[in-house]
């Protein structure tokens, strides 16, 4: 079974473009809302800064007298995010539940395009059509913030409603059945 160039085509591409406006409005604004809140960002803001202070120090020595303080309050400005991101990861259940659902569902949608990619043209076209809606259906759940739809079933794994295409087993059925 040969490959088109649409069945090569970006699993994100593709669920990108089942998205509604809204939908990929919420999508930017949960990326920028999830990039904001990560560890991270205080930190590569103010490094980010540094190098611009250092750069600006080489080029205008006297501009240190604004400078310096500037840097001081901006540090001072990370630490305080910083902490404040810990104490609400730390205090609030809730966000630490959704970003390690959201996390997981990333990871899964990751793993089904690297499958699509290796083994696309072994599944037939009926199957990967199903994974993608598949998918689609996860990526909408994940934008929402549908943690009921998210979380799998207690005892069982991963929800066979939403899942059924992550288990390796699934897999080696779908590749061993096309070929």
């Amino acid at each position: 079974m040969a490959t088109t160039a649409k069945a090569r085509e970006k699993l994100e591409a593709e669920i990108s473009a089942r998205r509604s406006v809204e939908q990929q409005r919420a999508s930017r604004k949960l990326a920028l809302r999830e990039t904001l809140s990560s560890l991270w960002a205080p930190v590569t803001c103010f490094g980010l800064a540094l190098v611009l202070y250092i750069v600006l120090i080489e080029v205008h020595t006297a501009s240190s007298r604004w400078a310096q303080p500037m840097l001081k309050d901006l540090g001072l400005a990370a630490l305080v995010w910083f902490a404040g991101l810990l104490v609400w990861r730390l205090a609030v259940p809730r966000p630490k539940r959704i970003r390690r659902l959201r996390r997981d569902a990333r990871d899964l949608c990751q793993e089904l395009e690297v499958l699509l990619r290796q083994r696309g043209s072994q599944i037939d076209p009926k199957i990967r059509e199903k994974l993608v809606e598949q998918a689609t259906a996860v990526d909408t759940y994940r934008i929402a913030g549908n943690v009921e739809r998210l979380e799998p079933e207690p005892g069982v794994g991963i929800r066979p409603s939403i899942w059924w295409w992550a288990s390796p087993r699934r897999w080696r059925w779908l590749c061993s059945s096309a070929a």
